[in-house]
């Protein structure tokens, strides 16, 4: 079956990064609404285990950032390199944390993440934050079976 694109990436623009424009991702890490505590608290007492943590469409960080107190290992994934550039420069400025990684993809095809940053671990919490509109949901929720544990949560 062929992977469908993330639909970011067939925007107007194209393959442009939507998100890219000058300034925007220092904006978007400024005023883009912060999650609740007890939101986040309530998706990981979803999970049996809290050792992989898959935040897709992870912007600057607003939702990797808060998961890494929680779980082991965060990954963090966006097709928009600028966002990413400006969660890995927000991580810098914080020594205390080490346990997230931030990877330019394409969430609807994450096997080769899967296989070489993670080991073919099993994930066990998903997060969406605030971009499963962007994306083809009959892929995304197929696909993503996979890799969950059997007590994980999306």
């Amino acid at each position: 079956m062929k992977q469908k694109k993330d639909v970011l990436l067939k925007s107007r623009l194209g393959s442009k990064d939507v998100f890219g424009y000058e300034d925007q991702s220092d904006l978007y890490s400024l005023y883009r609404p912060t999650y609740p505590q007890t939101l986040i608290s309530k998706a990981a007492q979803s999970t049996g285990e809290h050792s992989i943590c898959l935040d897709v469409g992870c912007g600057t960080g607003q939702l990797s950032m808060p998961l890494s107190k929680l779980y082991k290992k965060v990954f963090g994934i966006d097709v928009s390199e600028t966002q990413l550039k400006k969660a890995k420069e927000v991580l810098e400025s914080d020594q205390s944390i080490s346990n997230i990684s931030y990877h330019f993809q394409n969430s609807h095809n994450i096997v080769e993440l899967w296989k070489q940053e993670m080991q073919e671990s099993k994930i066990d919490l998903v997060t969406f934050g605030q971009v499963l509109h962007w994306l083809d949901h009959d892929v995304i929720f197929s696909n993503y079976k996979e890799f969950m544990s059997e007590d994980s949560s999306f």
